[in-house]
């Protein structure tokens, strides 16, 4: 205490010079405690012109925002220049500016950290900052986006998907879709300068799709990999989303049965920041099993006319459906479903007019059907795609195996009417002639069988 008594006179009788080399003896042994002696030390050195180190500065700026002297803390902190310091630096004046209240002030001191760390390639959040942006800007999209600019430096690609994914949710879920698109601009733009590109640019096609559209056929392969990699709820709803905003309806509709299968499906959700979407799932057809006959509109019992009076209308093929066919086909290679989606899914790609991947659904049904009904489904939905692709000797391949397991009377008139159409469709007029007589001796108020055969008796 005498050397502090000490000090204290000398200063106040100006001797300035003997008091610096006094502390700083004082600081050589090590026998007062260091934050008594820095403010008359830095008096001293201020009376005498001498140059105040930035590692001075520091412990200065560090003991008055202790004292709570956020304006010297402030002052002294300003002046230090070393850019090793400069962490220690940012967070004593974010400090200062939590202490002060001023938010807006705080914000511009992360936002500025983060760029300058970008800008050194230096990619390390202190833990404080993550601290106070977390307390005052949590959902923050800008710096979220900078520190995703971070994580990307550091190749953290784990971490990096995960805030994409969460980027790209928080801003489809906003209040107000206004900013979306400068949003998505932002991100593709970060995106687009990543050091390791390839396992996320995905997520920079998604963007650049959903802000310019369809550009050229190359983006249809662009949103394959879209559906095959988008496994969430959430992220599948942008999807869908984005596939009714282009106008992509018929693959909008085979999408949803494979949102509406995905683990997470909510309803409310879509209903509040998707509802446009509705429409896509009030008609879809329930996940529990039916039987066939309801989840087909009853073609293969009753066998009704459909207006044209044929329940197998052929297809004609064209590039658009082609081109649908092949991604959707992708869907199939890449998405888990369960037998009753997959039969679902076929009768939902046949009255999109999509054959073709119809009929790898509806075989991969019966290639897992572990009981007879389920196989006899599959297997109507099997037949009824070879009709519409013409194949008719695949056609009546299919009816002759179902035949064998058929028992019932409404499965055995099914599918031997379907083999008569494979008949006249083949031109052997005979052989369709006696399973229509068949199909009249089994079930006499079978109208389509007695109305083909009639027709086929004028020939």
């Amino acid at each position: 205490m005498e050397s502090i008594d000490q000090i204290r006179q000398m200063m106040a009788e100006q001797k300035f010079l003997e008091a610096q080399r006094l502390i700083e003896a004082q600081f050589a042994l090590n026998a007062l405690p260091r934050h008594e002696l820095l403010r008359p030390y830095v008096q001293a050195l201020t009376a005498l012109n001498k140059e105040i180190s930035d590692s001075l500065c520091l412990e200065l700026a560090e003991l008055e925002l202790q004292s709570l002297d956020t304006d010297r803390a402030l002052e002294f902190a300003l002046r230090i220049r070393e850019p090793s310091l400069y962490t220690r630096v940012a967070e004593i004046r974010a400090r200062i500016a939590e202490s002060k209240g001023l938010v807006d002030d705080l914000y511009v001191q992360i936002s500025e950290f983060l760029i300058r760390q970008y800008q050194e390639r230096v990619p390390v959040v202190p833990v404080w900052l993550e601290v106070i942006r977390i307390k005052y800007f949590k959902t923050d999209f800008t710096l979220r986006l900078k520190l995703l600019a971070l994580q990307l430096l550091r190749q953290d690609l784990a971490e990096a998907e995960a805030s994409i994914r969460e980027l790209l949710r928080s801003m489809h879920e906003a209040s107000s879709h206004r900013k979306v698109p400068e949003k998505l601009s932002a991100l593709a733009e970060v995106l687009a300068v990543a050091p390791t590109k390839a396992p996320l640019e995905v997520y920079r096609n998604f963007c650049l799709i959903s802000l310019f559209g369809i550009r050229e056929s190359s983006d249809y392969k662009r949103l394959i990999e879209l559906v095959v990699t988008f496994d969430s709820f959430s992220l599948q709803a942008m999807l869908l989303n984005l596939l009714d905003h282009l106008g992509i309806y018929n693959a909008a509709s085979a999408y949803a049965p494979a949102v509406r299968g995905t683990p997470g499906y909510n309803f409310v959700y879509l209903d509040k920041y998707f509802p446009r979407l509705k429409r896509y799932f009030i008609h879809v057809t329930p996940e529990v099993s039916l039987p066939l006959e309801q989840a087909t509109g009853a073609p293969d019992l009753e066998l009704k006319e459909n207006s044209h009076g044929n329940p197998f209308p052929e297809q004609e093929p064209s590039d658009e459906s082609s081109e649908l066919e092949q991604r959707f086909s992708t869907l199939l290679k890449y998405q888990t479903y369960t037998d009753d989606q997959l039969r679902d899914l076929a009768v939902s790609f046949l009255q999109l007019e999509l054959p073709r991947v119809a009929l790898e659904a509806s075989l991969q049904a019966r290639n897992r059907a572990a009981e007879d009904s389920a196989y006899l489904k599959a297997s109507y939905l099997v037949l009824t795609c070879h009709l519409q692709l013409r194949d008719y000797r695949a056609a009546l391949d299919t009816g002759f195996d179902a035949l064998a397991k058929a028992t019932s009377r409404d499965d055995l008139l099914s599918f031997m009417y379907g083999q008569s159409e494979a008949y006249l469709r083949l031109h052997l007029h005979a052989d369709a002639r006696a399973i229509l007589r068949r199909i009249i001796e089994i079930d006499a108020d079978y109208r389509m069988a007695r109305s083909r055969l009639e027709k086929l008796n004028e020939i």
